[in-house]
């Protein structure tokens, strides 16, 4: 192919990639949460309880590909993770971010704050 159509293809999907890190992302992984909503499309059913999304955004963050991209889509969901599940009253426990990390075949970790509750677990209804 020639240079300015190689330039032009990797500028849209540049671009279409941002638009999915910046945007779809984070409302996709908020819908799950929030709604129990299932990412992508096709997906059907219904995440009904904390521990269902809290699985299914972990499966998500795991299952990434080992590409630049992948990366950038798994720093998207820790930082999900990060801020909205573990702020919230039905967190990540210590088990669920090691089969996490378990899971994940590229060189990065997921590492997160883990709220210590005396007496509580996360299992609850939202």
């Amino acid at each position: 192919m020639d240079r300015p159509l190689d330039e032009w293809q990797e500028a849209i999907t540049s671009t279409a990639t941002r638009e999915r890190l910046d945007r779809k992302l984070p409302d996709e992984l908020d819908a799950l949460w929030q709604n129990g909503t299932p990412m992508g499309p096709g997906a059907e059913g219904e995440y009904a309880t904390p521990v269902e999304r809290r699985q299914a955004v972990l499966a998500f963050w795991s299952g990434r590909a080992c590409t630049p991209e992948g990366a950038a889509a798994r720093e998207v969901a820790a930082l999900f993770l990060e801020y909205e599940i573990q702020s919230s009253p039905f967190p990540v426990s210590l088990d669920e971010l090691e089969r996490a990390n378990r899971a994940q075949r590229c060189d990065d970790r997921l590492d997160l704050p883990l709220p210590f509750v005396e007496g509580e677990d996360s299992d609850g209804p939202p």
